[in-house]
């Protein structure tokens, strides 16, 4: 059984292909004649089968047939009848055969074996992935699922897995122009900036309309320091999506990195006047404001975005370097201790809280953070710096 069977492609110039229903009818037909000879059982449960199917017999548009025309669950209530028929054809042989002794030893068998067939066949549901996984093995050219499992790879950060399910989706139906933008997500999130514009421009080219796909073409050209290219992109989206918040962030961010700030701002207010709940822009819009040297009006947006996301240790982080660089060594210090909490091996907060105590003259604080940060990060040259304008912080101290 497969849960997405081959979609085969009929033609009506194809003689063989009328060879299949015109054989259902005969079938039929024939039943109904020898209704009398035989008992009317075998036509009824045979017609009240193929009468339940006819909504599933592509007289009609339904959903699923867009990626195949059959499927095990069209005919579950149908086989009712068939089911019956089977049941009472058997009940009377082992009549006829004086054999009733093996009715249920022979029933309890046949539940006993279809719950084992159930067992095995159950096992791919146990999680899409799984799920997806069985039907590919089945049915290579399934693209959906192909395109269903790549989603989920994306989810779980394995982008060259999800590069790779989105390439077997255009190989079947290159005309999709999810499947392309999904592509563009999995080489985003590989680093490959320039082919994830290629994946998106396809998208956007094969449906002008897709806003998303719009929004994300702009992330890329951002990355790749278009940023008048990017700002276009992203108000394709907005007018295709004037309430698209993630659109209306990411051109305050393109804004930004253009140097207008009062723009960004703007931007950034819509983009919470949208979406109250998009931490990114309550984060964006705050930090921007800080570094204004606004901390007043910067409070609540940056409060507003950790709470919701407390885990947020670069924020922190960031907010502590603004801070540092404005004189706010204290704050720093708070600051840089939020992102530690979160993040216990954050050396960079280390060596920035250190620099900030070295500010307050907090000098054993200083080395010990220094030290801890050397620690993380032997390597790290900055801490080692720190470290010893603080021993020799100490050391001139100790003279004096």
């Amino acid at each position: 059984m497969i849960f997405i069977y081959p979609r085969w492609q009929i033609s009506s110039a194809d003689a063989v292909a009328y060879l299949y229903p015109l054989a259902a009818v005969a079938a039929i037909a024939a039943l109904f004649t020898f209704r009398y000879r035989i008992g009317s059982q075998p036509f009824v449960a045979v017609a009240s089968f193929a009468l339940s199917l006819v909504p599933a017999m592509g007289f009609f548009n339904v959903y699923p047939m867009r990626f195949s025309f059959v499927a095990d669950h069209f005919q579950y209530f149908a086989s009712i009848g068939i089911i019956g028929l089977a049941a009472g054809a058997g009940h009377s042989l082992l009549e006829r055969m004086r054999l009733r002794v093996l009715r249920v030893p022979l029933g309890a068998a046949l539940v006993v074996a279809l719950a084992l067939t159930a067992r095995v066949e159950t096992a791919k549901y146990k999680s899409a992935e799984a799920l997806w996984h069985d039907t590919i093995a089945k049915n290579a050219d399934a693209w959906i699922a192909h395109n269903n499992l790549g989603n989920l790879l994306l989810q779980q950060r394995r982008f060259p897995e999800a590069a790779t399910h989105f390439e077997q989706v255009l190989r079947v139906r290159p005309d999709v122009a999810a499947a392309h933008n999904n592509l563009g997500a999995a080489r985003y999130g590989e680093g490959a900036v320039d082919a994830a514009m290629a994946s998106y421009e396809s998208a956007v080219r094969l449906d002008p309309g897709y806003a998303e796909a719009w929004n994300n073409l702009g992330v890329a050209r951002a990355a790749a320091g278009q940023y008048a290219e990017a700002m276009q992109a992203y108000r394709s989206a907005l007018a295709l999506d004037p309430n698209y918040a993630m659109a209306r962030f990411n051109l305050g961010n393109a804004f930004l990195r253009m140097g207008n700030s009062d723009a960004a701002n703007a931007e950034y207010r819509e983009a919470i006047w949208l979406k109250p709940d998009l931490a990114a822009a309550q984060f964006s819009l705050g930090l921007n404001l800080l570094t204004e040297g606004n901390p007043t009006e910067a409070a609540p947006f940056l409060e507003t975005a950790f709470r919701l996301r407390p885990d947020f240790a670069v924020g922190y982080f960031q907010v502590g370097n603004v801070q540092l660089q404005h004189g706010d060594a204290k704050g720093a210090v708070r600051s840089y201790s939020a992102a530690i909490a979160i993040k216990p091996d954050y050396a960079e907060a280390y060596c920035n809280r250190g620099s900030a105590h070295l500010r307050q003259d907090e000098v054993p604080k200083a080395i010990t953070d220094y030290r801890e940060a050397l620690r993380l990060r032997p390597d790290y040259h900055l801490a080692a710096a720190g470290l010893k304008q603080a021993i020799e912080s100490s050391e001139g101290q100790r003279r004096r």
